[in-house]
């Protein structure tokens, strides 16, 4: 099937979302041209030496300041890599949800100056223990015998709102979105506004995860309308938990680095055409796929399992947790304490994709919560 949009483009696309684009400091208040953005990340937080953007420490005055420099940098080098575009370059951010401070969601409507627009959802975060929280506890392990996450109710209400502001000015939208980003990115396209569905083009999802059980029971018939439009890309053992949305054909791609480290969207490999490349499922994802399901599928009382010490099975001890702070409120202070040691020393770095996880320390963390 033919798409406005390429692999690359997209993946692009997914990425410009984890930029601030509603940001005061640096103007127009979230209606910004990307390829500006992008050079203003660059020359304010780094340096360009021999061909190559560094990060300069001397500019950086918090961690968002050095990763709003290292999506910068990625972008510029997904772009000039083997199936890459520069196109972004005169692409306008024209519409800004920001609903970190409730929600936790994050989506942009990029205008692509050719009569149509892209919709890209933001993923799991590491700023700070708040966002995390959001991302990590209230929306990733929300979806755990879930019909809907607050996320994804945001999601789907800033859907409603790009169809009723901007449906009239668009020939198409595509919609996009990495981690966390693709599971909101294919709840949009199936919760899409009917009189939408026709101007719909394509929906990938970028290594994110799937669906409980619940979901796709109480979405079945909208699924079924627009399965074939969407892409489910994976490559991680991210993409692995939970269920495949019925009638969309999930497709393991090329990616470089492996384990906790791949999940990255950076080592995403394009043929020239700016296509992704189908490779072998991992062995991580051969063992966390079936896991998850069984999990999904346990009662939601059960608070009774022993814990292994590998990171799937911390997965498991995050799900409890969660379901402890509501039933026990008065422990709920020691616990936030430790998910914030395990989030800050282990969590964070494996999104970055800069660590691997110590796996035994974790298990211990999870043993005593």
């Amino acid at each position: 099937m033919s798409y406005t949009y390429n692999d690359a483009t997209m993946a692009i696309a997914a990425q410009i979302a984890y930029l601030d684009f509603d940001d005061p400091s640096i103007g127009n208040g979230g209606n910004q041209n990307i390829g500006d953005l992008v050079d203003l990340y660059l020359t304010k937080y780094g340096d360009y030496k021999d061909g190559v953007w560094e990060l300069n420490p001397n500019k950086i005055k918090s961690k968002r300041d050095e990763e709003l420099f290292k999506i910068a940098s990625s972008i510029i080098e997904m772009s000039t890599s083997e199936g890459g575009s520069e196109d972004w370059r005169n692409w306008n951010v024209v519409d800004v949800c920001n609903d970190q401070n409730n929600t936790g969601y994050y989506g942009i409507l990029i205008e692509t100056g050719d009569g149509n627009a892209i919709i890209s959802n933001r993923g799991s975060e590491k700023t700070d223990f708040s966002t995390g929280w959001k991302d990590w506890a209230e929306a990733d392990f929300g979806m755990l015998d879930n019909e809907l996450t607050a996320q994804q109710k945001k999601s789907q209400a800033y859907m409603e709102k790009i169809w009723s502001k901007y449906g009239e000015k668009y020939d198409s939208f595509s919609v996009t979105g990495h981690s966390l980003g693709g599971n909101l990115a294919q709840h949009m396209t199936i919760t899409a506004p009917a009189a939408m569905r026709d101007k719909l083009d394509h929906c990938i999802s970028f290594d994110g995860p799937g669906f409980s059980d619940e979901y796709i029971k109480a979405h079945q018939k909208d699924i079924e309308k627009v399965s074939n439009k969407i892409d489910h890309y994976k490559w991680s053992i991210v993409s692995s938990l939970l269920n495949v949305l019925p009638g969309v054909n999930p497709k393991v791609i090329q990616a470089q680095e492996s384990f906790f480290k791949r999940h990255s969207m950076y080592n995403i490999e394009f043929n020239e055409n700016g296509e992704v490349q189908e490779s072998d499922r991992t062995l991580e994802a051969l063992i966390a796929g079936p896991i998850s399901v069984i999990i999904e599928s346990l009662p939601s009382e059960n608070t009774t399992l022993v814990m292994l010490p590998t990171a799937v099975e911390t997965l498991i001890g995050l799900k409890m947790v969660v379901k402890a702070i509501t039933k026990f409120r008065e422990i709920g202070q020691k616990v936030k304490s430790l998910m914030q040691n395990i989030y800050y020393n282990h969590i964070a770095p494996q999104v970055s994709g800069t660590y691997e996880v110590n796996k035994i320390s974790v298990s211990n963390l999870s043993d005593e919560i």
